[in-house]
């Protein structure tokens, strides 16, 4: 058995693993059958060790010792903690639009992706369905786009959140469309009500100076709630791309 400087091991075959904060990670999970291989599966730990990687594990990964899920809150409010104190001390202004940013992280169903978000695309999606979620209607009319009126927008919000409201509170998965450097198409899945919503998003103002916003103007309820016609019925049916629409 051969050691390399990266601290990992290698048997001279195709797959390897490392040790890193004393839990091994395998590097051929994207292998086929990379799961079920035996010498692939992860130790088990105890002690500091097993507290350590529960910590640092997403939310869908939180395990105790005998299998049994634990709530997901308290590690993911502590990451949400560390960027909070990272970006506050930036700025006052930083840190307080992150406090809430990391607020309503720690309160809401993670976003499932599928696709090619980009930060912004991805931000001004997850709030959008947070304000859903929250029936908040002033807050989600203000993530609206330049281009139409107060009114508009809040008649938008108004008919989105009687209208997805339920569906928000569960799982939801967004499907971001091509690229999103400066606009993307969205397409949101509400798992519970099997409901299906597009969203145009973008930057606003000057030279995208606004930041990321979302197109409101579906001024009536069976606008807001028609699903797009040409959306595939699971996410990533059309392989998050347009140009096999």
């Amino acid at each position: 058995m051969k050691f390399r400087r990266d601290r990992c091991k290698t048997n001279g075959s195709w797959w390897q693993q490392c040790y890193l904060r004393g839990a091994i990670r395998n590097r051929s999970d994207t292998w086929p059958g990379g799961a079920g291989n035996p010498r692939l599966r992860e130790k088990p730990l105890t002690g500091e060790r097993e507290s350590e990687r529960i910590a640092h594990a997403h939310p869908s990964q939180e395990r105790q010792a005998t299998g049994t899920r634990i709530a997901r809150r308290p590690a993911r409010a502590v990451a949400a903690g560390l960027v909070l104190g990272a970006l506050a001390a930036c700025s006052p202004s930083a840190g307080a639009t992150e406090a809430t940013y990391a607020s309503d992280y720690t309160a809401h169903e993670p976003l499932r992706v599928v696709g090619y978000p980009s930060t912004g695309s991805l931000r001004v999606t997850q709030e959008t369905v947070w304000r859903i979620a929250d029936g908040t209607a002033e807050q989600l009319a203000a993530l609206a786009t330049g281009d139409g009126s107060e009114n508009e927008a809040r008649k938008t919000a108004d008919n989105w959140i009687k209208g997805f409201r339920k569906g928000a509170r569960g799982k939801v998965t967004a499907d971001f469309y091509d690229e999103g450097s400066e606009r993307q198409t969205v397409v949101l899945y509400f798992h519970g009500t099997r409901q299906v919503k597009e969203l145009s998003v973008r930057l606003d103002g000057n030279a995208g100076e606004d930041g990321w916003h979302v197109l409101m103007r579906e001024t009536t309820p069976t606008e807001a709630t028609a699903a797009p016609t040409w959306a595939p019925p699971t996410p990533g049916g059309l392989g998050s791309t347009s140009t096999r629409r």
